[in-house]
């Protein structure tokens, strides 16, 4: 049986967060003196944790994070970093740089509530949902692939909760490495119940968002 955990850090603190300021993906900036510190505490907690795959988005906000936990790791310290820029923060347009407040207000004037608000030029939570799943999609093939021997069956599913909204995932496996999957599926539902408490046996994926 083929199990895995996911484990899901968000950066530290930067000015801007500390300002109030929406940062997107326009402002690149780094951490602050706090973000470091954050970065460093969380290191020591993840520090025993045995990560056979990184992956960070590519601001330097969630690159700093990431090299910081990956350098104190006893185990795994000289593990490269993927970047993968599906993972960035969500895109705010015309909002970046302004106060989070203005949004709000933009939002209220809208009629509507911040999650589902999209500011001039910003990204939709559906455009955002995509290039996600698209990339876990693709993370749990490398999975599937990297473990084909302990796969009983010709297939994989996955689930994955993320608050009231239900992600399955199948993946294939190849015939030959160099064989493209017979078939890829994603659906999503919402109000599902919560996934049952089992801890997986082994960590191997740390997903570094925004």
């Amino acid at each position: 049986m083929l199990s895995f955990g996911l484990t899901i850090i968000r950066h530290g603190e930067t000015q801007h967060n500390k300002d109030g300021l929406l940062q997107g993906q326009g402002i690149d900036s780094p951490l602050s003196e706090i973000g470091m510190q954050q970065a460093e505490a969380a290191s020591r907690y993840l520090q025993d944790v045995h990560f056979t795959n990184v992956f960070a988005s590519d601001m330097k906000r969630a690159m700093q994070t990431a090299e910081i936990i990956v350098r104190k790791n006893k185990t795994c310290s000289n593990l490269d970093i993927v970047t993968a820029p599906s993972l960035k923060e969500r895109s705010f347009g015309d909002a970046e740089g302004g106060q989070v407040e203005d949004m709000k207000n933009m939002a209220k004037a809208a009629g509507q509530p911040i999650p589902e608000y999209t500011p001039p030029n910003g990204e939709t939570m559906d455009q955002v949902k995509v290039r996600i799943s698209t990339f876990l999609k693709s993370l749990f093939q490398q999975m599937a692939d990297e473990h084909q021997d302990k796969m009983c069956q010709d297939y994989l599913q996955f689930k994955l909760q993320c608050g009231n909204d239900k992600f399955w995932f199948t993946v294939y496996r190849r015939k030959s490495s160099t064989t493209a999957p017979d078939k890829m599926n994603l659906c999503q539902q919402a109000l599902h119940p919560p996934l049952n408490g089992k801890k997986p046996c082994t960590p191997y994926f740390v997903l570094y968002l925004y």
